[in-house]
């Protein structure tokens, strides 16, 4: 599932990739974000951080409640 969408973000040209054949074992394909990827990868985290206090002050509010019906 991980490589499905590895191959979307590089259709997507949000990353790139190549194999490494050096040293010894089979190939390995590298990926690395490209500049497009790195924006849309900041715009997500910052999305997520938002998501992140949104829940912390949900969490927090309901420990509030728990604690005035003691």
């Amino acid at each position: 599932m991980v490589y499905r969408h590895l191959r979307q973000l590089e259709g997507d040209g949000l990353v790139t990739s190549e194999w490494e054949t050096e040293g010894s074992g089979p190939a390995k394909r590298i990926y690395r974000l490209t500049a497009d990827g790195a924006e849309v990868l900041a715009l997500w985290v910052e999305h997520m951080e938002r998501q992140a206090q949104k829940l912390g002050t949900f969490i927090e509010g309901y420990r509030n409640l728990s604690k005035k019906r003691e």
